[in-house]
């Protein structure tokens, strides 16, 4: 928590992802980037260096042995920044006074365990994964190797993560919770009244998008939702659909391919991974805009597939409008009809609108202003 992250300082002041922002924070430890001065007289050597506050002495403390360290300052000797293709983020950093290197890694949980030794997984790992997310908490994996001691600073600067993100041992689970905004659950109710389709399209657990769908309205509590999980061809298997629904066992599909969903069961909805999106747009595209009528949540999306499935949106006729609020937002805040930003950050970069609040209160009165732009228009 106090190194695995991107962060740097700006005019004095910590910068960079919200997330990181909060979970360095509660740290309590303190970020120290290299002056001009420094990085010029050791040609660009010096790390950023992280440690807790200073002790404040008292009179018990005068009597430490001489010569004690009591700090534990950390270098972060290189940093492998978070990918969403990979959903995971990784630094390489000594600890003062230490021979050797170690390695941190945070990401997406079932990535971060698939990357560790099968022994430090805790055998509930899936268990306490799934009750959290389905209380929609996000979840983030920790996990920790030791680099050999021969590894120098010019070697590591020049290695692959591949070679630095495995045979990690498995550190526990960062549990964190994203309140919904009072003024959500609000501005959904008055788009559905006024006949307006809203859906969720995230880079969060499924488990997580899915409960957050139903706590803020977009999905009522007496309605189905049911994950399409969608497979790629293996072993000489084609690839493949099941229909699983969320709050019972899957349900039985002839084929794997085809599932009947009776019409007085009332309303119901999809959700849809970002693997599931990648697979059915390979490999069952004229599924597509079936599926798009219908799916409510897209979780796991990678940033161009989030552009992908605005532009899915849009040859199906409709009038698309994004709200976003982060760097993976750019590409589908650009590409919709009205991109509206919640940031001032990087998202603001590419969309037409910049709200000043960060909530999504703006929404309705940008459509009231679009509807009477356009027939002045016309």
């Amino acid at each position: 928590m106090a190194t695995c992250h991107s962060l740097t300082k700006i005019e004095g002041e910590l910068s960079g992802d919200p997330l990181d922002l909060k979970m360095f924070a509660a740290t309590g430890w303190i970020l120290e980037e290299p002056t001009e001065e420094e990085t010029a007289l050791h040609n660009q050597l010096m790390p950023t260096v992280v440690h807790p506050p200073k002790p404040i002495l008292t009179g018990l403390d005068q009597d430490r042995p001489p010569g004690r360290d009591v700090s534990c300052e950390m270098g972060i000797v290189h940093q492998f920044p978070f990918s969403s293709a990979l959903q995971r983020m990784s630094v390489v950093v000594r600890r003062l006074g230490q021979k050797h290197m170690d390695a941190y890694l945070k990401g997406a949980p079932e990535v971060v365990a698939s990357l560790c030794k099968v022994h430090t997984v805790p055998q509930s790992f899936t268990e306490t994964l799934e009750s959290y997310t389905r209380q929609g908490f996000r979840v983030i994996a920790l996990a920790h190797r030791q680099l050999e001691p021969k590894l120098s600073w010019h070697k590591v600067q020049s290695l692959s993560r591949d070679l630095i993100e495995t045979n990690m041992d498995f550190l526990g689970l960062i549990i964190m919770q994203n309140k919904i905004k009072p003024e959500t659950a609000g501005v959904l109710h008055d788009l559905q009244r006024a006949n307006i389709r809203t859906l969720m399209v995230t880079g969060d657990n499924m488990l997580t998008a899915i409960s957050v769908a139903r706590d803020c309205g977009m999905v009522h509590a007496h309605e189905p939702i049911i994950i399409v999980d969608a497979a790629p061809p293996k072993d000489s298997q084609p690839a493949s659909i099941r229909w699983n629904y969320t709050d019972n066992t899957p349900q039985a599909v002839k084929d794997h391919q085809t599932a009947e969903i009776a019409v007085e069961e009332g309303p119901y909805h999809f959700a849809l991974s970002g693997r599931g999106f990648a697979v059915i747009t390979e490999f069952f595209p004229q599924l597509m805009h079936k599926l798009a009528l219908k799916t409510t949540v897209f979780a796991r999306m990678a940033p161009e597939q989030k552009t992908q499935l605005v532009e899915v949106l849009q040859s199906m006729d409709y009038i698309v409008g994004m709200c976003g609020d982060g760097a993976n937002d750019c590409g589908a805040l650009k590409r919709a009809h009205s991109g509206i930003s919640l940031s001032e950050l990087e998202a603001s970069v590419a969309s037409p609108f910049t709200s000043s609040t960060s909530n999504i209160s703006c929404v309705p009165n940008l459509i009231r202003y679009e509807n009477g732009l356009r027939p002045a228009l016309t």
